[in-house]
């Protein structure tokens, strides 16, 4: 969590690691106390058009236009499309923060993304996918921010996590996620996820020299 929260910050390098520790062990006390963790999800059937891109037919023959998407779902069986939140109550309580002191806001924002991205990883793993993909979101590659919003009424997002979004596809509260995560198809998904990745060789991720993605040495 602390080198997550870092990396938040763009301390890539871990060189405030000593400066900011005390700072970020009272920000993860404030997440313990304020935040409330909620995740919902739903498994679809994965089809492909005849182009090759990802189809959710249960969701109005939901197509995903995303080179991306095509690449790392390929050989996929089906989808499984997570949603996840620290909660309104959260947001109300960060943007206190925020209004008061600044330059701690600053941290706890980093701190909040940081720890929704850690229990979503907790929650993923718990439903045990078997091989999977990376958790790729809208908004990241060529797949369109827009398709949040689909996604997020198909899964029912709003009454079953408090989740809904804005005209542009951004979500509220801010400090929520939606992911999509190919299940089945080639061995090694869940071993080394990057070789699956068309951004693997202009990653910055893998220049700063780590992972989109929780691998087992993070969590030691």
């Amino acid at each position: 969590m602390r080198r997550r929260t870092l990396s938040y910050l763009g301390d890539h390098k871990m060189e405030g690691a000593l400066v900011l520790s005390e700072e970020i062990e009272r920000c993860f006390a404030e997440l313990q106390a304020e935040a409330r963790f909620m995740a919902c999800y739903e498994k679809y059937a994965l089809d492909f058009d005849e182009e090759g891109y990802p189809v959710i037919r249960e969701c109005s023959d939901l197509t995903f236009q995303s080179e991306d998407l095509r690449s790392i779902f390929a050989g996929c069986k089906s989808v499984c499309v997570l949603a996840s939140t620290l909660g309104i109550e959260f947001e109300r309580y960060s943007k206190r923060v925020m209004s008061m002191d600044m330059s701690h806001g600053v941290v706890l924002d980093a701190a909040a993304s940081a720890y929704l991205e850690g229990m979503t990883d907790a929650y993923e793993a718990d439903l045990a996918l078997g091989a999977h993909t990376i958790r790729f979101a809208p908004g990241y590659g060529d797949l369109d921010l827009s398709y949040n919003a689909v996604l997020l009424r198909a899964i029912n997002a709003d009454k079953r996590i408090g989740i809904s979004h804005t005209g542009g596809g951004l979500f509220l509260p801010q400090k929520s996620m939606l992911g999509l995560i190919g299940i089945g198809g080639e061995d090694g998904f869940t071993a080394d996820r990057c070789k699956n990745c068309r951004k693997r060789d202009d990653c910055g991720f893998r220049k700063a020299g780590r992972t989109c993605y929780q691998r087992d040495e993070d969590t030691k």
